[in-house]
């Protein structure tokens, strides 16, 4: 394993730095989002075979488990798509998942690492940065301090060496890359003052200590010790004019800071220095409200000492007409200016030989102006350089542009507890509002404030702005008052300019110098959730315009930082900041083309639906299932404003029934459930929306809707050409008649079977694969249904193969489940339990209704083997899970199964309980059980009566009279509140 890569045979990852892939010599664009980039990294940093629990918790620690699983199934979905070859590289099994490089994958972390087989220069060569820049998940910062060390310990070394050898510029270079991992360390001080002193830069060595001091006194309140303080000393001794030189700035240069502290930006400074070390024009961007005024000003004052001729900050908000720029600067600079010159020929006399630094702030309104003048003081001159504040960049051949970053929310991954609290935006929140409020105590609210934060997209002037309007009131309150209304935040520093007071200002400013069709482009995007393609914009804001026209309006936007850009599975995608679309759709509704607007982004996203809905018959889980997670939002935001707002219906149901797959392959039945039941009512002639909703219905045991909702439709299938719905029509409707009719009835489980029959030769002869596989599920559940369990597992069997030759691997898992419950029934307790513990430990291919019938499995199988508190351990698992899919009917399913348990574990009182809240559902209708399950309970009835005799009476009538609530009381020990379906 070499420095270099064998770049024409090998897959090269780079982590030091911003992450970079290339295959066989070429750049590999990540066609993925950048959370499937850091599951990347993570396996290929932790070698060998990983549990996948623990893969999930490490990168998504701050959601529940069963979400952190089901997010990592998902995103390993995404990198097999993004990565060439991905069966070389990942080896992905029930339980563990694992990075293959197979020897032919070269990582510049893992060569890096790799101590001794690299010499120190190939090593500092390879760290262009630090470990995954950009990244902030918790698990890379131990990754992270471990390659700095290093880096810096090679560097040391280096820099000893080189001076052995006399090489003294080298040695600096060396010694200005390891100042950078940490600027406090005084003996690297030392030792680079001591090598600039041997090149006979005194000067230069006398910066390096008044800049530790400076650091010392500002950020920690101490002195140099006293062997850096002689250092300099000796330094001083030997009367060098340049040394006495060098404390002495400019008294025109000195920078007035805020008196408000400053948060979350010590990386952006120490970054904006090193860049200035070898660049000469430097140009922030970033959206409005994001601090780039704050953030040039405070690095420009930190950087004043290394300025011989001091720092200059410019303001030219005021300045109207471009061709005055040069007369500010002329201004602001002192600058004389003799008669019969110009303002710009005055300026380039005065810089050309000074060592200066000018800060042009607030540029975008003048933009081609302050670019030539610029570029030209860079061109003209030796020693001056610019950090310019604009919103969008200069384009000009010498910039550099640092893009700047809202705050961040938390320290960590989580936006609760410590991390939210020493997280940058929350406490610029608590700063600004105990500032207003000393008796204010808001740490205990951490949590609540970083989700206002994180609703105000980290932005400073909008954390600034709502934490000085907030007096008190209840933090919800204050967050929901936000809400989609930026203009309510409030007003901030009355001594800012008009513009920046406040945050609709700010918003106002950028599109006033927006062109006519920027501006109703802009407002148009408002319209889009969680981000867009060039398709989707061009679909929705202009259907006349050609693709390349698109795209060079959206980089436009995206150039004055009004959008963002990431790349996903081989395209660009936009999005707005949550504050900008706000404003953005406030405006929408003032110009009367909202309307418009919301229908063709309805009209967009139900065609894609029914592309979804077709590509489910073909498609595996990895093709179809990946763009329809990126649109989440998009759906969500249609299908509020159709069926939600009671608009456009049939619009609305077309949606839903599209994607009725998607959620039930997704497990996502409570979603499905709200808005199918939207668009049955809305619009009952939408045959998908109906057919959806059915099986959402069977899938929740509410076997006699399932059935009036779906026959009614069948006879108009059979007579049209969608033969893929009428297939799951008839599979639907087959098993709700056997499910729903008195057990030991035949006539009705041969007319349910006869239609499952009609599906599974029509999906044959179409050759869909899906619904021949849900065909030979449906007979396996009628054939369990009977007592025919061999025929059941056999069916269950031929679904599952089918699923997997689909690429179904979702539906083939949730099928292995119903293999586990058949085996335990006819005895095949071993084989059982293993699947059922295979299942539990590949949570992430299970939704959470699955993968709590999976833990009852296993306590059932536990209690007939007598281990009451395993058993008991696992459904009480099972319980909590099943509280979590949102559906009353399943948590009342859950309930009699634990009171056997509870019965057998010396709580004879709650099983009773239990049990007569059962018996109440059951005959209430709102509770449907197999016959098996039925006789197993009758049968512990009527032990608890004989024993408990007059007790058993008061115990059946409490419990009868119980609430759902109650009893998950009785069971858990502690409130468990239900779960109100979630909006998509």
């Amino acid at each position: 394993m070499g420095a270099r890569p064998n770049s024409d045979r090998v897959l090269e990852i780079r982590l030091l730095g911003e992450p970079l892939l290339s295959y066989r010599g070429t750049a590999l664009p990540f066609r993925a989002p950048r959370r499937a980039l850091a599951l990347l990294a993570y396996l290929v940093l932790h070698a060998g075979e990983l549990q996948r629990d623990r893969v999930a918790y490490a990168l998504w620690p701050d959601v529940a488990e069963d979400r952190a699983k089901d997010n990592l199934r998902r995103h390993l979905h995404l990198l097999q798509a993004a990565l060439p070859d991905a069966a070389v590289w990942l080896r992905a099994g029930r339980r563990t998942v694992a990075w293959n490089g197979n020897g032919r994958a070269w990582v510049d972390a893992l060569v890096f690492d790799a101590g001794g087989e690299l010499d120190d220069d190939s090593a500092v060569e390879l760290y262009r940065d630090d470990l995954l820049t950009g990244f902030d998940d918790e698990w890379i910062v131990p990754y992270r301090e471990r390659y700095r060390r290093r880096c810096a310990e090679r560097l040391r070394s280096l820099v000893l060496r080189r001076l052995e050898h006399g090489d003294a510029d080298a040695a600096t270079e060396y010694g200005i890359r390891l100042l950078r991992f940490d600027p406090f360390r005084e003996d690297d001080v030392r030792r680079l003052m001591e090598v600039r002193a041997t090149a006979r830069d005194r000067a230069g060595a006398a910066k390096l200590y008044h800049d530790l001091v400076r650091r010392l006194r500002d950020e920690l309140g101490v002195e140099p010790d006293a062997e850096t303080s002689r250092a300099y000393d000796d330094l001083v001794a030997r009367d060098d004019p340049a040394l006495r030189a060098v404390p002495k700035p400019s008294p025109r240069g000195v920078i007035a800071l805020p008196a408000t502290s400053f948060y979350g930006r010590e990386r952006d400074v120490e970054m904006l220095g090193h860049l200035l070390e070898s660049r000469r024009l430097i140009t922030l961007t970033g959206p409005g409200g994001v601090g780039k005024t704050r953030l040039a000003t405070e690095a420009a004052a930190r950087m004043e000492p290394r300025f011989e001729d001091a720092v200059h900050v410019v303001d030219l908000a005021p300045v109207e007409d471009g061709a005055l720029i040069a007369e500010r600067m002329v201004q602001a600079l002192g600058v004389r200016q003799p008669p019969g010159t110009t303002a710009e020929a005055a300026l380039l006399a005065e810089l050309r030989e000074r060592d200066v630094l000018l800060v042009l702030d607030n540029c975008e309104h003048v933009l081609a102006d302050v670019a030539h003048i610029a570029e030209t003081l860079v061109r003209s001159t030796d020693r001056v350089r610019a950090l310019v504040t604009s919103r969008a960049a200069l384009r000009v051949p010498e910039e550099i542009v640092y893009h700047v970053q809202p705050l961040l929310v938390s320290a960590g991954s989580r936006l609760g507890g410590e991390d939210a609290l020493h997280g940058p935006a929350v406490r610029l929140f608590i700063d600004r509002a105990v500032a207003r409020d000393r008796s204010l105590d808001l740490a205990p609210h951490a949590k609540t404030i970083a989700g206002l934060c994180a609703k105000l997209d980290g932005l400073p002037l909008a954390i600034e702005i709502a934490a000085m309007n907030f007096r008190g009131t209840d933090l919800e309150t204050l967050a929901a008052t936000i809400g989609e209304r930026v203009d309510l935040l409030g007003e901030g520093w009355r001594t800012a300019s008009p513009r920046q007071r406040t945050l609709e200002a700010v918003f106002a400013w950028s599109f006033q110098l927006l062109d006519e069709p920027l501006r109703r482009l802009f407002l148009r995007l408002a319209v889009f959730r969680g981000g867009f393609t060039v398709d989707a914009a061009r679909a929705v804001c202009d259907r006349s315009g050609a693709d390349l026209a698109m795209r060079q309006l959206l980089a436009a936007l995206a150039e004055r930082s009004l959008l963002s850009t990431e790349e996903a599975r081989g395209e660009t995608r936009y999005r707005m900041l949550e504050t900008t679309r706000a404003f953005a759709a406030g405006k929408l509704g003032e110009s009367g083309d909202a309307s418009a607007a919301e229908r063709a982004h309805g009209t967009f996203f139900a065609g894609i639906a029914e592309q979804a809905r077709a590509a489910y018959e073909h498609a595996s889980d990895d093709v179809w299932l990946p763009p329809l997670y990126a649109e989440v939002d998009n759906f969500g935001a249609a299908l509020e404003r159709t069926l939600g707002a009671g608009r456009e219906p049939q619009l609305g149901a077309a949606i839903a029934g599209g994607l009725a797959d998607f959620w039930l392959t997704c497990g996502q039945e409570s979603v499905a459930a709200r808005w199918l039941e939207a668009a049955a009512a809305l619009d009952p002639d939408c045959v998908h929306a109906r057919v959806g909703l059915a099986a959402v219905y069977r899938r929740g045991y509410r076997f006699a809707d399932a059935l009036a909702t779906v026959e009614p439709v069948i006879p108009a299938l059979r007579e049209s050409s969608d033969t893929a719905t009428l297939c799951r029509a008839l599979v639907v409707a087959g098993n709700s008649i056997v499910s729903s009719a008195v057990p030991g009835d035949r006539v009705a489980a041969e007319r349910g079977r006869a239609l499952v029959l009609e599906s599974l030769r029509i999906a044959e002869q179409q050759r869909y694969a899906a619904r021949t596989a849900e065909a030979h599920f449906a007979l396996g559940l009628i054939n369990d249904y009977l007592g025919d369990l061999a025929a059941a597992l056999q069916e269950f069997e031929a679904s599952q193969r089918l699923f997997r030759s689909a690429g179904k691997t979702m539906r083939a898992e949730h099928t292995g489940l119903s293999i586990a419950v058949v085996s335990y029934l006819v005895g095949d307790l071993d084989r059982a339990e293993a699947i059922a513990r295979e299942l539990t430990a590949d949570s992430q291919a299970f939704n959470s209704m699955q993968l709590a019938h999976a833990f009852e499995l296993l306590g059932t199988i536990a209690f007939d083997r007598g281990g009451v508190a395993a058993a008991r351990a696992h459904m009480e698992r099972a319980l909590t899970l099943t509280i979590g899919t949102g559906q009353s009917a399943l948590v009342d399913a859950c309930l009699p199964r634990i009171a056997r348990i509870q019965a057998a574990g010396g709580r004879p009182e709650d099983a009773i309980r239990l049990f007569a809240y059962a018996r109440r559902c059951e005959e209430n209708g709102a509770l449907l059980r197999h016959p098996r399950e039925r006789d197993a309970e009758a049968q512990a009835i009527v032990r608890l009566r004989q024993v408990h005799g007059d007790s058993f009476v008061r115990h059946w009538d409490e419990g009868y009279t119980a609430t759902r609530g109650e009893m998950v009381r009785l069971v858990l020990g502690r409130d468990v509140p239900e779960v109100t379906p979630p909006k998509l």
